[in-house]
């Protein structure tokens, strides 16, 4: 047709019949020209899944080139929509700890949720097979272990979340391409069927409140569940219409497709008339039938009843609109709202009578019409937009369409890891040092960054079709490290001489009581003591020794602060190694006296000394050579082995 209407071709595969409309939209609205229904060859679908691709392309090309001939030209575009029954829905929990208080933006919220809703991929994730998320919704928080409504600027060291999320397996679109590929369809739209059957029979004017749509089919019931102005939660039950069909059959002996005419019938007529397999006439009421039936009605109620609380977060919704061809099941609607707890006249059966967008209804199909027709209204809005790509650091990638998509439906797709977007500052390290509390302080990290086409972006910044986004994940502070050895500054050790040995004063070191070496670890927490041998009384108590001491042959008080390199001496020491000269105490008590280069100095700790003893007391600076050293001993050239005695004039130079 060449003008300047909208034309559409819509079609809802179903378990056991394929609905086809052709219409278009003018004045905001969907006209219909013309639709056709035909059935499923046996064993081609089952539970809304695609068994056999060729049967249902069978069924599809028939259906196709019966609209053909109406309209007397070719079919090229149609849009589709995915059973809801390919759904999969899940909760799963996510937490994140901080290592300290941390006050709760909504940043940190949108990483908890991306992260309930990748550790729900995980769980529904099958191998080979690509989901698309479609959906979620938090459904409760958590702070610090106690439920909370809001986590926002809250502060906590763990928060939680129990997410809903569903998704859908590309297998599923792929084989709904592979039937319209083989019957010459391009798809210029996917969308899903309950999101569907929400836009023809729930106005977006009442999408504020919380309403439970059933699209009750032949082998399943698919559920969507919208409040806040959007559809917030989507699921499935495998029993629908079949189930109480079977039961029909069953109790009155008849074949399935006779019992499907008389539960059509149930809910108009009060008395039933049938023949069952033996070719006997039959007759039943209504009432009697539904008796029979009851326990597959009650069952069929209480299957829906579990998965509409468990998709609204545990709560009954305000309202449940019902469609498809089960939404005739006797009693569903009283059965249902006493089961949810709610107002009888809030549970109702939606059919195109009630699709505003609709005109021209002739209302031929009914409830079980209601999915083609919003098919239809849904690309209305989405044409040639049934997948947003974007570029996620340079990488394609593909979102299910939906409404507002925002940067994080893309990190979804994306498979990016939430945790990569937040960052933790390195831990401080606390421990006391002789009773005095230290901190050596963690690094800060860096929070990660979302750019999107070239500006800075967030995880709710909406995105479109064929933007770039690039992701700079955060980057963790560096927890603080330290050793001992790091803390010693002002604990340095000293090297003496006391009596005649060489000491060496090296603080000792205790953490937590045990004792340790400079290498040690610090750890968070430790009890870290430092003791060193200051004055002349500790070491004479470390090493048990009482008698009178001389420094570098003076006497001094038992408060003297040891310094590096003190020759610490005592008479009896002196006395033990002989010493030769022994005329007076302060002689003795001076020890072994010679000069070097004019000063005085005293040997002491050995019985005999070569010239190259006197290197450990007399300090030569040996850091800019000038040549080679000479030695000289009282005024005659002297070599490095040469004995010494009191008395003796030593000369050290540079000789060039």
């Amino acid at each position: 047709m060449v003008d300047n209407k909208s034309y559409v071709f819509s079609l809802d595969i179903g378990t056991r019949v394929v609905k086809g409309l052709y219409g278009y939209y003018e004045d905001n609205k969907l006209k219909i020209i013309c639709e056709e229904a035909l059935p499923q060859l046996e064993r081609a679908m089952k539970d809304g899944q695609i068994q056999d691709i060729e049967k249902v392309a069978q069924v599809v090309r028939g259906l196709k080139e019966s609209i053909e001939a109406k309209l007397g030209e070719k079919l090229c575009e149609v849009v589709i929509a995915a059973a809801g029954r390919s759904l999969k829905t899940v909760i799963s929990k996510a937490k994140i700890e901080f290592l300290e208080e941390t006050t709760i933006d909504k940043d940190i919220i949108r990483t908890l949720e991306l992260q309930g809703v990748a550790l729900g991929e995980e769980k529904v994730i099958e191998e080979g097979d690509r989901l698309f998320c479609v959906g979620y919704k938090p459904i409760s928080y958590y702070l610090n272990g106690y439920l909370i409504g809001n986590l926002y600027g809250q502060v906590a060291k763990v928060i939680e979340v129990d997410m809903i999320s569903t998704f859908l397996p590309r297998s599923v679109v792929d084989s709904l391409y592979k039937v319209m590929e083989l019957v010459g369809l391009k798809v210029v739209n996917l969308t899903l069927e309950p999101i569907a059957a929400m836009e023809a029979v729930i106005p977006e004017k009442l999408r504020l409140l919380n309403i439970a749509l059933i699209d009750i089919g032949a082998g399943t019931s698919d559920i969507a569940i919208c409040s806040n102005n959007t559809v917030q939660a989507y699921g499935m039950v495998p029993i629908a219409g079949d189930e109480i069909t079977e039961a029909i059959a069953k109790e009155l002996m008849v074949d399935f497709l006779t019992a499907e005419e008389i539960k059509t019938q149930c809910n108009d007529k009060e008395e039933l008339l049938y023949k069952d397999i033996f070719g006997f006439e039959n007759n039943i009421t209504s009432q009697e039938l539904i008796k029979k039936i009851e326990p597959s009605i009650n069952n069929l109620v209480s299957e829906l009843r579990e998965k509409v609380i468990f998709l609204n977060g545990g709560v009954s919704p305000s309202a449940v609109f019902l469609v498809g061809g089960g939404a005739h099941t006797p009693q569903i609607e009283s059965k249902l709202a006493k089961e949810l707890d709610i107002a009888m006249q809030r549970v109702g059966i939606r059919d195109r009578k009630n699709i505003e967008l609709l005109e021209n209804n002739k209302d031929t199909l009914g409830s079980s019409g209601v999915t083609v027709v919003g098919i239809a209204l849904e690309a209305a809005k989405n044409i040639a937009n049934n997948f947003v790509k974007v570029y996620l650091n340079d990488e394609p990638i593909t979102i299910f369409h939906k409404k507002n998509i925002q940067v994080r439906d893309a990190f979804i797709s994306g498979g990016i890891d939430p945790q990569k977007l937040l960052f933790k500052n390195g831990r401080n390290l606390y421990f006391q040092v002789n009773g005095i509390h230290k901190v050596v302080f963690g690094t800060l990290g860096e929070p990660g960054r979302i750019i999107v086409n070239g500006e800075t972006a967030a995880l709710d910044t909406e995105i479109k079709n064929e933007d770039k986004i690039s992701f700079l994940p955060a980057r963790d502070g560096i927890s603080a490290e330290s050793r001992i050895i790091d803390i010693l500054e002002g604990f340095d050790s000293k090297r003496i001489i006391f009596l005649g040995e060489e000491v060496y004063l090296i603080p000792e070191i205790k953490v937590n009581g045990v004792n340790r070496d400079i290498d040690y670890l610090i750890k968070d927490g430790d009890t870290i003591n430092i003791i060193t041998i200051e004055t002349l009384e500790a070491l004479c108590n470390n090493k048990s020794y009482y008698n009178e001491v001389f420094v570098n042959g003076k006497k001094e008080s038992k408060d003297y602060i040891i310094n590096d390199g003190d020759i610490i001496t005592s008479i009896e020491d002196i006395a033990y190694n002989n010493v030769r000269d022994n005329n007076s105490l302060e002689k003795l008590t001076k020890g072994f006296i010679v000069k070097v280069n004019g000063e005085e100095v005293i040997l002491s700790g050995k019985d005999n000394y070569i010239f190259v003893d006197i290197f450990d007391f007399y300090t030569f600076d040996l850091s800019s050579p000038k040549g080679i050293i000479a030695l000289e001993l009282n005024g005659s050239p002297a070599e490095y082995f040469a004995s010494l005695k009191e008395g003796d004039n030593l000369s050290i130079y540079w000789k060039e």
